[in-house]
């Protein structure tokens, strides 16, 4: 039973797919994807509004989760949400992230053929961002980078990505 925010939320899938235990939010600049999400899951409150500037006191949610919305993001922009989610995370809160890795195996590499391919058919920035994305490291080097410590991961081979749970560096923040 916790404040849980999903920034980024889209259409709203991950809160159909995984069900909140308590109080959950989501958020995301495109109306079209809020009025979606609402109209599927009336359950969750969604907000139209800015992952870079959150509506949320400092310190208020438990749980914030990103998913693939942070590799077609500017750096600046990337940056700026993750500092966000430092700034609204209680001390023991947990950042919870999907994305892009750079390929570990085999497998992954084509998974990361795949995912190219795709991403090359979104095109301009997004594309352009998600490359830099994975040529500074992928999420491991980003999450780090931003003050954050993994508690748990799973890596998805298919898809060259990783279900990251982490929380704030105490030794940073």
């Amino acid at each position: 039973l916790y404040p849980w925010l999903d920034v980024c939320c889209g259409t709203g899938d991950q809160f159909r797919t995984v069900k909140p235990l308590g109080l959950a939010f989501g958020i995301d600049l495109n109306f079209d994807f809020i009025r979606y999400a609402a109209a599927r899951a009336p359950e969750i409150p969604f907000i139209c509004g800015d992952a870079a500037q959150l509506p949320f006191k400092d310190k208020s949610l438990r749980a914030l989760s990103v998913s693939m919305g942070l590799h077609d993001k500017s750096p600046e922009l990337r940056n700026t949400i993750l500092d966000e989610a430092l700034r609204v995370l209680t001390p023991r809160g947990k950042l919870i992230v999907v994305d892009f890795e750079n390929p570990w195996d085999a497998k992954s590499k084509v998974g990361t053929l795949f995912v190219r391919v795709v991403e090359w058919f979104a095109g301009g920035e997004h594309y352009r961002n998600g490359k830099e994305f994975l040529r500074k490291g992928g999420l491991r080097a980003f999450l780090r980078e931003s003050g954050f410590v993994e508690v748990s991961r799973h890596d998805i081979a298919t898809g060259s990505l990783s279900f990251v749970v982490a929380r704030a560096d105490m030794d940073i923040s």
